[in-house]
């Protein structure tokens, strides 16, 4: 099965995507590709929450930051193991932002398609997935071209994973609302 869960920030998406791994994979493998790089203390602090929202389920912790299809195993790829991409957002900023020793800034123009290619590329290699993901671009702000490019590149990235994922969920206020699939699971047949 292969899931995206979206929606806006502090909204429970990984919480609930954990949930959806442990479901997919109540007697494999559990990995987490974790895709954040910390650049301050509210990164350093939001990763340390995260580990320890983990801790005691069983996962396997993958750092991919960048060139997420170097990050697969063939363990993933088996009957009832699954695996959890925490988040598309992080790994596109990553990819279209990358950090240099120069002090030169330089934004990675191909990046969002690049990306979107390589997670759709994951979703098609392994078979059960969950991607996370946050709706950053469903505001009607103004932006300055950079953040513009960002925001559209990780809609890009939603719509390929939409196209291709059974189930499309989207944290409202901390409940899941499912645009497309349902979330009954492949391995154990059980509704969330």
């Amino acid at each position: 099965m292969k899931i995206l869960v979206t929606g806006g920030a502090k909204n429970g998406k990984s919480g609930f995507a954990q949930a959806l791994c442990c479901r997919l994979s109540e007697h494999g493998k559990r990995f987490y590709l974790a895709t954040m790089l910390p650049s301050d203390a509210e990164d350093v602090k939001r990763i340390e929450r995260h580990v320890s929202d983990r801790k005691g389920l069983g996962f396997i912790t993958v750092e991919c930051a960048m060139n997420i299809r170097d990050a697969l195993i063939p363990d993933m790829q088996g009957g009832c193991n699954s695996v959890l991409v925490d988040s598309l957002t992080a790994l596109l900023a990553n990819e279209m932002f990358p950090r240099s020793h120069s002090s030169s800034f330089k934004c990675n123009a191909d990046a969002p398609r690049n990306v979107a290619r390589d997670l759709v590329y994951v979703a098609s290699t392994v078979d059960n997935v969950v991607f996370v993901s946050d709706g950053i671009f469903n505001d009607s702000f103004r932006y300055d071209d950079m953040t513009d490019a960002y925001r559209k590149g990780l809609a890009l990235c939603e719509q390929s994973l939409a196209h291709v994922c059974d189930t499309v969920v989207e944290m409202v206020a901390g409940i899941p609302v499912v645009h497309k699939g349902t979330l009954e699971m492949s391995c154990t047949e059980r509704t969330f």
